[in-house]
């Protein structure tokens, strides 16, 4: 980076730091089959550093070194991003569903999207929490076990989480992510919309803090003219984590009984921030969706 740029680490989210994320990327390389073992040390010793122009510059060249590591010998597993790969790759022999009764479709996607937004809200108070954690709260709050809401402190004072939102469900990613679909990607560009579209949809619809993780260094990736499918590659220490199996309900809900459009469009989502498995995780769910 251009040292009379004066960029004020301290501020910086970390997911927007590649050095605070060189350990995750090391374990990621690994996970891949990279022969990056001689780096184990040197990523430790950096990520030791303070935040700032050195530990970046020095994070930059061992993610330069790590991308171009050759694969280990006998890495045994076949993991292609691109959609004619994953195709290819396919068994032979697959299920073919039968046409769904259109007459039950609309109940089922309304249950479908009711359900998703119930799991959501009912989640989103231990969102990220161990069961140990969930176990812990619940005994303080003299509610284990849970037979009703979660609560917010003891059973004698608190309210029920649900009870205190004022009818009204606070903002969620994966609820988010669904109308968008909805209303801005499939809504605006159609049932042929391109990955690009996709990545226009996140710059024009959400600002940067709406994303985390893979999400969110594709969209720092989309601002610097970084472009699908590369924009999931670029210092993406997360690109195989399940951000994008969140994303793609509505591609469940408009191909019933068709898992293959469904993956396909799934695909065309993921692919914008996440490769491998992190793609897979979306297409699979949002098949099943369809199913």
């Amino acid at each position: 980076m251009d040292k009379s740029v004066p960029v004020d680490y301290a501020s910086v989210e970390p997911w927007e730091l590649y050095s605070e994320n060189l350990k995750t990327d090391y374990m990621q390389s690994v996970e891949e089959g990279k022969d990056v073992a001689a780096y184990k040390a040197l990523v430790d010793d950096i990520c030791a550093l303070p935040r700032g122009e050195t530990r970046e510059a020095l994070a930059d060249a061992v993610y330069e070194a790590m991308k171009n590591a050759a694969d280990v010998p006998g890495y045994p597993y076949e993991e292609p991003s691109d959609l004619e790969g994953i195709r290819r790759a396919r068994p032979s022999r697959r299920i073919v569903l039968p046409e769904p009764e259109k007459a039950e479709l609309r109940d089922k996607i309304a249950g479908a999207w009711l359900g998703r937004i119930c799991g959501c809200l009912l989640g989103k108070p231990v969102e990220g929490w161990h069961s140990s954690k969930i176990k812990e709260h619940l005994l303080k709050t003299d509610a284990y076990p849970l037979s009703g809401y979660m609560k917010k402190s003891g059973a004698n004072g608190g309210s029920g989480w649900v009870c205190g939102l004022n009818g009204c469900a606070p903002v969620d990613d994966d609820t988010n992510y669904t109308v968008m679909a909805a209303l801005e990607i499939v809504g605006r560009h159609g049932r042929n919309f391109t990955p690009g579209d996709v990545a226009d949809v996140w710059l024009s619809c959400q600002p940067k803090t709406a994303y985390c993780t893979a999400e969110r260094v594709a969209f720092k990736n989309f601002l610097l003219g970084i472009r699908p499918p590369k924009s999931a590659e670029y210092k993406n220490p997360f690109r195989e984590w399940i951000g994008a199996q969140i994303r793609g309900d509505y591609f469940g809900y408009i191909n019933p009984g068709d898992t293959e459009a469904a993956a396909e469009m799934a695909w065309r989502d993921a692919s914008i921030s996440h490769v491998k498995n992190g793609i897979y995780g979306e297409m699979f769910l949002y098949a099943m969706l369809a199913a």
